[in-house]
């Protein structure tokens, strides 16, 4: 653990050296947008993969905010990925105007607070999830009233695929991840978004880049179990 603090308060020092020079440019030109840019693409894909695992609610639940999202739920927001982008891109676009003004421009994040700036914004994305999320719910219950056996696959055909084809591969994804334990299921998603073992570590609350390794290596020996045993059954 002892390596794990030393390795946060390398970051957070290296955090306050970059707010210093977005301060020196007056918080623009190419630094600070290069800095939004992927301060912004981090977010939505952190918040993505915290919609989907489930992993956000009990993040809210800890902090006093309780959305008692039933099963039912859950399940449609995990078959809709469009909602997920949607969710997270809001929460996402409200938390960096507040991170920015406050934040940076404002100066409330310190480096001396305990957290580097990837988890001070995402701890501000957490409390912005709740608004656009109702939205949501209350739009997919006033669909299910009017048309409990509405058509999903009805938006994948505007976008020209197959809905046939596009179906069997969300369901063959979801299989896949539903073999997994939540924290895997969320490390899988980080790190075919891009990210690397350092970042997921932050981005899940991990100890070191070693134990996101770990979660990887033991993902993916249990998908690899489970596309064996599909192979033999289809021999």
């Amino acid at each position: 653990m002892q390596e794990a603090d030393s390795g946060n308060l390398d970051r957070r020092l290296a955090d306050l050296k970059l707010v210093e020079g977005l301060a020196a440019c007056g918080f623009a030109g190419p630094l600070y947008v290069d800095f939004s840019t992927e301060m912004v693409r981090y977010g939505m894909s952190v918040t993505e993969a915290w919609l989907y695992s489930g992993r956000i609610f009990t993040l809210l639940n800890e902090r006093g905010i309780h959305l008692n999202v039933s099963a039912w739920e859950a399940q449609r927001l995990r078959d809709d990925p469009e909602a997920i982008g949607d969710i997270s891109d809001i929460a996402v676009a409200m938390a960096w105007h507040k991170f920015d003004e406050r934040a940076l421009r404002g100066g409330e994040w310190k480096a001396t607070g305990g957290a580097t700036l990837s988890t001070y914004f995402m701890g501000r994305v957490i409390f912005e999830v709740p608004g656009p999320f109702r939205q949501w719910r209350r739009q997919l219950h006033k669909s299910a009233e009017h048309d409990p056996h509405e058509d999903q696959l009805g938006d994948r055909s505007r976008l020209g695929l197959d809905p046939a084809v596009q179906a069997a591969d969300d369901c063959a994804m979801h299989m896949v991840l539903d073999l997994l334990p939540e924290i895997q299921q969320q490390t899988i998603l980080l790190k075919t978004a891009g990210y690397d073992h350092g970042q997921i570590a932050e981005a899940l609350s991990l100890p070191s880049a070693r134990a996101v390794e770990g979660h990887v290596r033991r993902a993916k020996k249990k998908i690899r179990e489970y596309l064996d045993v599909r192979g033999e059954a289809r021999g």
